[in-house]
């Protein structure tokens, strides 16, 4: 498990590393729960929704 910050990009790559090495087929489940956000202002919850989709991106086309 991971959390999707810059901090996991070396677990990812090595996870998909192994996985091409192997043969064996990975799996990436992105999950978010955005409920939280109704309660911040505007400002922040523009720049965590972004922040969280470009997490959800990366972890996609990587």
């Amino acid at each position: 498990a991971i959390r999707g910050g810059p901090s996991s990009r070396p677990t990812i790559a090595t996870s998909i590393q192994l996985s091409q090495e192997t043969g064996e087929v990975i799996y990436f489940l992105y999950v978010v729960n955005l409920d939280f956000l109704t309660h911040s202002s505007s400002s922040k919850t523009n720049n965590i929704s972004q922040e969280i989709h470009d997490m959800g991106e990366f972890i996609l086309f990587t």
